[in-house]
């Protein structure tokens, strides 16, 4: 036991009241931070941290969630890296992006150019608009497989039948049955990014547009020369989440599909259930998993670099 009259136990007694003061001191001062941030803190470590770092630790181990991990070092990443399915998954994912990022970025921009007008009733269109973000994906999916049924009763083939098509089988072609899931997730998100967009367009000074009518500039023109550039770190947003929304789909590709025709709508994240819950490979799903993280954060690291520039109204 530490003997009270020592220097050493003397000086450690000032540094810990020291120390114990400045706490009490910053709590009574920001208490009401610290109240806020301690269950985000809490929320963060146990929904993010934990499950990401453990999720690393399960990839180097073999588990089928009944029995412990047994740890097997790189196997995982070895059969990864000579697995033709996630080549596959990949591709996929890819040729589901290109479907996907221009159409919902374009429809989101339409919509808010479309809603920035204040008219009169222009709020009831909003909230039409947005709808569909706030409808389950499962009433989605089943209203648009129904859209898309095969034959005469579909009413997408019957629309065809009009302009003499033959009536299509949607999801029996992976082509178009990617093009049907990028469609569906277009509908279902399209309203969060028109909200983005359309608080970009607000901020825009309505007073360029008056100069450039001035200078003859019609409305293609203002659009490109004024609007694109001033909404363009909104702009690079958008693209980066929905990127990341495109490489992260699995709920329509389930709902529709379940991954066919012939792996051909398995995306990486349906790859990675599959192996998960469905093969109970959870060390192998977690490998996949990891590389989805890499080429995620890769494609969003580049797209800032090409994309990103400050902008100012002054």
């Amino acid at each position: 036991m530490a003997n009270p009259n020592t220097l050493a136990f003397k000086y450690q007694s000032v540094l810990n009241n020291h120390f114990s003061g400045k706490l009490k001191k910053s709590w009574k001062k920001n208490y009401i931070v610290y109240v806020i941030l301690i269950p985000i803190m809490i929320h963060l470590s146990v929904l993010i941290i934990y499950p990401l770092i453990s999720s690393l630790y399960i990839s180097f181990t073999n588990w089928s969630l009944i029995k412990k991990p047994d740890f097997t070092g790189l196997d995982n990443w070895i059969k990864l890296i000579q697995d033709k399915y996630v080549l596959t998954s990949l591709g996929v994912t890819l040729e589901y992006s290109l479907f996907y990022i221009p159409p919902v970025i374009v429809f989101a921009l339409f919509l808010a150019a479309l809603v920035s007008n204040d008219i009169k009733g222009i709020t009831l269109f909003k909230a039409i608009y947005f709808l569909p973000v706030v409808t389950s994906v499962t009433i989605l999916a089943a209203i648009w497989k129904y859209l898309f049924y095969a034959g005469d009763k579909g009413i997408a083939n019957s629309f065809l039948s009009i302009f003499g098509i033959e009536p299509l089988v949607f999801f029996n072609d992976r082509h178009l049955a990617l093009m049907v899931l990028a469609g569906l997730s277009v509908l279902q998100t399209a309203g969060t990014y028109m909200v983005y967009l359309l608080g970009a367009l607000k901020g825009v000074p309505h007073t360029y547009y008056e100069a450039a009518v001035i200078d003859g500039a019609g409305r293609m023109t203002s659009f490109r020369k004024i609007t694109l550039p001033l909404i363009k770190p909104t702009l690079l947003y958008v693209v980066i989440l929905t990127t990341i929304s495109s490489f992260q789909v699995f709920e329509t590709a389930f709902m529709l599909t379940q991954g066919g025709p012939y792996y051909g709508t398995t995306t990486l994240v349906y790859y990675i259930y599959y192996n998960g819950f469905t093969k109970l490979n959870f060390g192998y799903g977690s490998a996949v998993s990891y590389l989805l993280f890499v080429i995620i954060l890769a494609i969003s690291i580049i797209q800032y670099k090409l994309l990103y520039s400050d902008v100012s109204y002054d």
